[in-house]
């Protein structure tokens, strides 16, 4: 459904590509505080939106992140 939208929104004439990357600037300003979360299933959610919105405007420090993230959970089995 989301990658439905996100198309709909490209395509469109007013919003396109520009109004992606603001709406994931967004996305990123509004999950930091729950990225400090004393609740871990908040934090595991607002980390997969806060990557989610990386890909879009930082794909590259999206891709690291997720790396060290991915590495770090078999690190620890």
């Amino acid at each position: 459904m989301r990658n439905l939208l996100l198309a709909r929104l490209k395509e469109n004439s007013r919003f396109g590509e520009k109004r992606i990357n603001e709406l994931s600037e967004f996305l990123l300003a509004y999950v930091q505080q729950q990225l400090r979360s004393h609740d871990p299933d908040l934090r595991d959610f607002a980390e997969a939106q806060k990557w989610t919105a990386l890909a879009y405007v930082r794909p590259s420090k999206a891709a690291r992140e997720l790396a060290l993230a991915l590495k770090k959970a078999y690190q620890g089995r």
